[in-house]
């Protein structure tokens, strides 16, 4: 007999960015890159938002509960 080979649970990085902090609420990925393109990966010189604020990462240890995106309603980290 044979031993069952179980799968592996899938490992996040705390660091990996999982949306986007501008404009006084979070953005999942896809709606903040369809606003900013790929100036979002610009660190030196960041967008920003309607209030000139710089436009910030947020990471997957950032999240304490149910985040959201303001645009989409999709839960940020899934």
């Amino acid at each position: 007999m044979t031993p069952e080979i179980l799968p592996r649970p899938e490992y996040r990085k705390t660091y990996e960015i999982v949306g986007w902090a501008y404009d006084a609420d979070l953005r999942c990925n896809p709606c903040a890159q369809a606003r900013f393109g790929d100036s979002l990966k610009d660190e030196l010189n960041p967008p920003a938002d309607q209030e000139g604020n710089p436009v910030t990462p947020v990471f997957l240890g950032d999240l304490r509960g149910d985040e959201v995106c303001g645009d989409c309603f999709r839960k940020l980290g899934e």
